[in-house]
Parts: structure tokens; C-alpha cells; sequence
């Protein structure tokens, strides 16, 4: 997305005759597009900044790095104690046309 900031209401809103977006979202919703363009193309040099943190034992460095790479780990459906059971999921058969 280009610099164009000269006419916030040209943005399209999705819905023909529906309500105009806000100017202020407008702006909003570009300079965030902005920002995410601008850390994706610096994106190497944020990496290579954590990986040897990472490699000399920094714990939050480490996490950070594999939770981009890999995504966080999926948390188990338990109650609240140990000694809860675990959180039954009941699966139902698809419903057909017949």
C-alpha cells in the first residue's frame, strides 16, 4: 500500500451504499499496513538480532524465536487442578440431506 494519504474516503468499505468508514480508521488501518511492510522488510535483521541471544541461553529470546517459526504450543483442555479430568469433547456424526 502506497503513501496516498490525500483522500481517506476513497477507501472502499466493502458494502455498496453501506456506511463510510471513519477517517480515523482509515488512517488507522494504512499506517498499520505501513508499519507491518516496513518490519517485513527488515524482517532478517530482527532474527539475526535474537538468534545469538538465543544461542548464549536467553530463555525469552529462544521462545520468541520458535514461537514465530513454529507457533505456540497447543495448551491441554484441563479444569483447574491437577486433579481435575480433562475436558470431554463429544464428536457428533455429519448430518446428511437423506
Amino acid at each position: 500500500m502506497g503513501k496516498n494519504w490525500d483522500n481517506p474516503k476513497a477507501a472502499e468499505n466493502g458494502k455498496k451504499g453501506g456506511r463510510p468508514k471513519k477517517t480515523s480508521t482509515i488512517y488507522a488501518q494504512k499506517f498499520r499496513d505501513e508499519l507491518a511492510q516496513m518490519i517485513m522488510d527488515d524482517v532478517g535483521a530482527f532474527v539475526n538480532a535474537l538468534k545469538p541471544k538465543a544461542l548464549e541461553g536467553d530463555v525469552p529470546a529462544f521462545k520468541e524465536l520458535m514461537d514465530r517459526a513454529f507457533g505456540k504450543p497447543k495448551q491441554p483442555l484441563t479444569g483447574g487442578d491437577e486433579d481435575d479430568r480433562p475436558v470431554g469433547v463429544i464428536v457428533l456424526p455429519e448430518l446428511t440431506d437423506e
